[in-house]
């Protein structure tokens, strides 16, 4: 496993300026780390992150069953001519009485919608709890870049929803009412038995600010994920916490334990809660706050991204255990298309989010 350390000075200061604002996080002495060895019968709870949002963002967490109930599902074409399939609140298709609204639960592996394209060797008919997310590598074979099943979500909830009401607490600003999600998958830690819980953040539109006028990477839908490491003890309730892992694309950085901001629930609570800091506009989850412009590239464009992180009583704070749900039960689940409209490229197209053949410990 490989671990990295943060900038902890920068990290704790923003900590305890929220702490100080009366925010949740606990403070403390500079060696105030968790105990070891936590014991709980509700480990998914007791580790969930607590995420800092950028003052200024624009895009807040979305339920993805408001996500899905405010879409309509569509095909897109090789052509970019893309076929209207199911109905969402607010749309018209083709034949507005023979188009029903879209339900979650036939998203997932309980028959499934599906749709048939005229291939040259016959027919073939694809599901959309099969992986066809445009432009992902490793899907069904036959499939050209752009093909694929996509949720298109209508544009006014693409800043969250009522859903995702900012509310205080004291004088911290805090969301209220937004699910988080979550998997469990075993893992091994030093040889001994281990749980990786993986927790599922979604927002209605990536939009992170960059250096063009128009801007490559923005697209609609935008699934973020935060992991923690723990090492079973010798009781089937104790859980020793080893890493925190902070999905950035394909290279995730795992941070052990005894570096990463963690908070309680409460003051003088015991801190089992993992920090992480939202980017403004593209929510990459990371362990300290940020100021920084990175050069990427889009569409054979050359840009920067300035990717900005902090935490303060006007960023509104997540708490992802108030509103924690199991991902495998949820009726969407397996759903293996995007969540947003395809454009030009991976980059700027709805990504493809919890999904039964993606690994809980992979890069997003």
């Amino acid at each position: 496993m490989r671990a990295t350390r943060p900038d902890r000075a920068l990290a704790r200061t923003a900590i305890l300026a929220v702490c100080a604002a009366g925010a949740i996080v606990g403070c403390g002495g500079d060696d105030d780390r968790p105990p070891v060895t936590v014991t709980t019968g509700n480990p998914a709870v007791t580790f969930a992150p607590l995420v800092h949002l950028h003052a200024e963002e624009r895009s807040l967490p979305l339920d993805a069953r408001t996500f899905i109930e405010n879409s309509a599902l569509r095909w897109a074409g090789v052509d970019s001519t893309d076929e209207m399939l199911l109905n969402g609140p607010g749309r018209v298709g083709r034949d507005p009485e023979r188009v029903p609204l879209l339900r979650p639960g036939r998203l997932g592996i309980a028959r499934p919608y599906a749709h048939t394209v005229d291939r040259a060797g016959g027919a073939v008919t694809y599901r959309a709890s099969q992986h066809t997310r445009p432009y992902d590598p490793g899907r069904l074979p036959a499939l050209q870049d752009r093909e694929g099943f996509y949720l298109d979500l209508l544009t006014e909830w693409r800043s969250g929803g009522p859903g995702a009401a900012v509310e205080r607490v004291g004088s911290q600003a805090t969301l209220s009412q937004v699910p988080a999600y979550f998997e469990t998958g075993a893992e091994r830690v030093d040889g001994r038995p281990g749980l990786r819980l993986t927790y599922w953040l979604l927002y209605g539109e990536n939009d992170p600010p960059v250096s063009l006028p128009a801007n490559p990477l923005s697209h609609e839908g935008d699934w973020e994920r935060v992991s923690v490491l723990l090492r079973r003890g010798g009781r089937p309730d104790s859980y020793t916490p080893i890493a925190v892992r902070y999905h950035d694309g394909p290279r995730p950085q795992d941070v052990a334990w005894s570096d990463a901001p963690v908070a309680s629930r409460r003051s003088g609570g015991p801190r089992t809660h993992p920090v992480a800091f939202a980017t403004r506009g593209g929510h990459t989850p990371v362990p300290a706050p940020l100021d920084r412009r990175q050069p990427a590239r889009a569409d054979g464009l050359e840009l920067a991204v300035h990717e900005q992180a902090t935490a303060c009583p006007a960023c509104p704070e997540w708490r992802t255990w108030r509103k924690l749900l199991p991902a495998r039960t949820q009726p969407w689940w397996g759903y293996g298309g995007a969540w947003g409209s395809p454009y030009r490229s991976n980059a700027n197209s709805g990504p493809l989010g919890p999904f039964s053949r993606r690994g809980t410990s992979a890069g997003s």
